[in-house]
């Protein structure tokens, strides 16, 4: 068995992709069901043209993606969650959404490595907001015949998808314990970003409101994490200075409250409901607030804390990267 294994080093994906059911809303933000027979595809059926990755790439990837084509016609979007799995899992599916003109998009707050980097490269528009990662494959039992005409396969039809060398470089380059994370400067060098929202919207992308309505989602997401991903995560939300429950703060003042609260509480967990969410954007800048359920513990204190507040937000696009300018909320309910 051939696969793409990731670094020991890599992290746990720390998402499963944006509480779906939150993410993928249409222009009103209706709930809508998440349909996860075809797991790990996930289509919405307000968007039943977008198709979501969410886990690991196994052996019913390929399948189940032929399924879901089969019910909802080819998609215009592939949005990409996965830390990756079998390679030629991946190559079956990248192969039949190269044929079909699919874009793909690896959302801010998401990791698409390995194996699911293959499928990525297959887009007609490829636009990276999360962080997209490649190494060398790898065979469990060493295999080495089974490796190389796993290799040559996989050149074959990268080379069809008009991936430059320099990446492919980078993927062979990189022993399959390790992983090569592209960089902004790499993205900009291949392509994998759209210049406007309006070229987004046109390859099947995102409209700013959705983009929004994700970040919410995304952020309380990270901030469940444990600590030493959580602080280091989350001052990437964060400009140099903004706007802190009312006051005007630096980003390692805003950090340092944050860290205080995390070593307070280092067992959080904060559930958006997707049904309070509401986002509304004009020129680059976003407003978008929602309901968040916590449940913050602290074993070494004894101590619990429960309840609902509501957080809003203020964002601004610094290139094609969401910032929180200003932060504010307060406390519904506590139990």
């Amino acid at each position: 068995m051939v696969t793409l294994s990731g670094s020991a080093l890599l992290r746990r994906l720390l998402f499963t992709l944006f509480l779906l059911s939150s993410f993928w809303m249409s222009p009103s933000f209706t709930r809508a069901e998440v349909i996860s027979k075809y797991a790990p595809w996930y289509v919405d059926s307000n968007s039943p043209h977008v198709f979501m990755l969410s886990g690991e790439v196994d052996d019913g990837t390929a399948l189940n993606f032929e399924r879901a084509v089969s019910d909802f016609g080819p998609p215009n979007l592939l949005m990409l969650s996965s830390i990756g799995g079998l390679v030629n899992e991946a190559l079956l599916v990248a192969r039949h959404a190269h044929e079909m003109g699919t874009n793909t998009l690896v959302p801010a707050g998401a990791e698409c490595y390995s194996a699911c980097s293959l499928i990525f490269l297959s887009g007609k528009a490829r636009v990276v907001d999360g962080k997209l990662g490649v190494h060398q494959i790898s065979s469990e039992n060493n295999d080495l015949r089974s490796g190389q005409l796993t290799i040559a396969v996989m050149l074959e039809i990268l080379g069809k998808f008009d991936v430059p060398n320099e990446l492919i470089v980078d993927m062979l380059g990189t022993p399959p314990d390790q992983i090569y994370i592209i960089t902004d400067e790499d993205r900009l060098k291949f392509g994998f970003y759209l210049r406007s929202e309006t070229e987004r919207a046109a390859a099947g992308g995102e409209s700013m409101e959705q983009r929004a309505a994700a970040f919410i989602i995304n952020y309380n997401q990270v901030w469940s994490a444990e600590n030493y991903v959580a602080l280091d995560s989350i001052s990437a939300f964060y400009p140099d200075s903004l706007q802190y429950f009312g006051k005007i703060r630096s980003k390692a003042d805003v950090m340092g409250d944050k860290k205080a609260f995390a070593l307070r509480w280092p067992k959080r967990s904060y559930s958006v409901d997707g049904s309070t969410i509401s986002a509304s954007c004009v020129g680059d800048t976003c407003h978008v607030s929602g309901n968040v359920t916590w449940n913050a513990e602290s074993p070494e204190r004894g101590k619990k804390s429960v309840g609902v507040a509501l957080e809003q937000f203020v964002l601004s696009f610094n290139g094609d990267q969401l910032l929180i300018t200003e932060e504010d909320g307060q406390v519904l309910k506590r139990y």
